[in-house]
């Protein structure tokens, strides 16, 4: 264990006066000055220095610790000339069992490599038995008989026959005050999945978002109430929940909030509405252009206090802190929907990829359906049925009709004209859905008549006759049928 705390904090050992002593290296005053007046005579040259060859020294050190801020993993620290003209090419690693922080793991790796540069020479020399204070650990400065001084610690101290031998080496001071910043590790990524929580289910009973989805159903969103929701499955039951009918797997979240704020009516969605919507979402949304908003981006359903749907589109987000927003730049009553006042508090659901569209079968018009989100991992039996009811499908139903005109002439004919709306396509090119099957003109004396086209004549209409005309779907029947119209 000594070791490699040595390794890492730079102290030798050195045993004298019956006690072991661990000295730590570093700008330490010298304990004694010789010259080679005070060197013994032996084979060889007073003073014996050795070099360590460039080759032979240390091109990279690494340091390899436990570091809490990585949660308590080993890490590695480096430090490496990179000068082209080093020759040097050895690699040095060594383990430290110690919590270290990578600014200290660094600098233990830096002083390490400044320590095998700056320490290159080994030195051996005699001293008489007058000197036998001296003791490893001891720095001793040497002066030449040139008058050259040396910085060297002594390393080992043996005696023989009256004369004390000496083994000592450089002493670098500055190499053991270096500092180096480490490279961060980021701490692990949890693997634990934590709590899965239950499954919020969005049932958006709306008109068709895709030309593709020009079918009877409805859009489903999921998402979960805790961080370790993975997914789940969504349920149908046309039973009550005695069987289930179809089943859908739910692989990413929807995002799903709560309005915290109320919307007030308004008479159109031709223009940019003046009010502002918070809200209360698990993901931010996000600000766009106007040109952006043009081409049917940052949608949202808002659920009513009868749980119908409106559209709006968003064109500015503003950050209230945490999960809250402000949406402004409102675009209310798309797709046909009314823009009518909405209580806080209600449900508020993105229009995303996220969404999925689930076809229904035309029977169950008119029936009510039960269904629940399941989440992974979660037991089927502890989630709740949820009735929803199939009377008004939004999905197949046709959109109320514009510009409704009616002319009488001199022999009580009526002709009525409106200009259809088609729910497919976009708005300068729509496109009438595939269940669509004309027009129903309808007079307040019960007379009625279908027809394909934009226009329809009756002969001698009662004085005083309103009439009404609504788009008709094979599916769900007359639409929304226009106001009255006097004759």
């Amino acid at each position: 264990m000594i070791q490699p705390l040595r390794q890492a904090y730079f102290f030798d050992s050195a045993e004298y006066d019956r006690k072991l002593r661990f000295v730590k290296r570093g700008r330490r005053a010298p304990v004694a000055t010789i010259t080679d007046a005070d060197l013994v005579e032996r084979d060889g040259s007073l003073m014996e220095l050795d070099r360590v060859q460039e080759a032979e020294l240390l091109r990279k050190v690494n340091v390899i610790s436990i570091d809490a801020a990585a949660g308590y993993t080993a890490t590695k620290q480096t430090a490496e000339r990179r000068s082209g003209t080093v020759k040097a090419t050895g690699e040095s690693s060594i383990e430290v069992p110690l919590t270290m922080s990578a600014d200290q793991a660094a600098t233990v790796a830096l002083r390490r490599m400044k320590v095998a540069w700056g320490e290159l020479h080994k030195a051996g020399f005699h001293l008489g038995i007058a000197w036998t204070a001296l003791t490893p650990t001891d720095v001793i400065e040497y002066t030449d008989k040139r008058g050259r001084k040396m910085r060297i610690r002594v390393v080992q101290v043996e005696e023989d026959s009256g004369v004390l031998e000496f083994e000592a080496c450089d002493d670098a001071p500055w190499a053991y005050d270096s500092e180096a910043a480490g490279v961060v590790v980021p701490p692990p990524i949890s693997t634990t999945p934590g709590l899965v929580g239950d499954t919020i289910v969005a049932v958006l009973n709306i008109p068709i978002l895709r030309d593709q989805d020009d079918e009877l159903g409805w859009y489903v969103g999921a998402r979960g109430t805790e961080a370790g929701w993975r997914g789940g499955q969504l349920q149908l039951s046309t039973d009550g929940g005695a069987t289930i009918s179809a089943a859908l797997d739910i692989a990413g979240p929807s995002v799903i909030g709560t309005t915290l704020t109320p919307l007030a009516t308004e008479i159109g969605g031709e223009y940019l509405s003046r009010q502002a919507l918070q809200v209360n979402l698990p993901e931010q949304p996000e600000s766009i252009s106007m040109d952006t908003l043009l081409r049917y981006s940052n949608r949202a359903a808002v659920q009513r206090a009868d749980g119908s749907w409106e559209i709006l589109q968003y064109q500015a987000v503003t950050p209230l802190g945490g999960t809250l927003y402000a949406l402004s730049g409102l675009i209310r009553g798309r797709y046909a929907t009314a823009p009518a006042a909405i209580p806080a508090g209600a449900a508020v659901v993105l229009i995303d990829d996220s969404l999925t569209f689930v076809q229904l079968q035309q029977w169950m018009v008119g029936t009510t359906l039960s269904v629940r989100g399941i989440s992974a991992g979660q037991d089927e039996d502890d989630v709740a049925w949820v009735p929803l009811s199939l009377d008004k499908p939004a999905s197949q139903q046709e959109w109320p009709v514009h510009h409704v005109r009616a002319e009488r002439d001199g022999s009580d004919a009526v002709t009525v004209s409106w200009i259809g709306r088609a729910r497919l396509g976009v708005e300068n090119a729509p496109r009438q859905s595939k269940y669509f099957t004309g027009y129903r003109v309808s007079y307040s004396d019960g007379f009625t008549a279908d027809t394909t086209e934009t226009s329809h004549t009756r002969a001698s209409v009662p004085a005083g006759a309103t009439v009404q005309v609504a788009a008709i779907n094979s599916i769900t029947g007359p639409g929304p049928a226009s106001e009255a119209t006097p004759t």
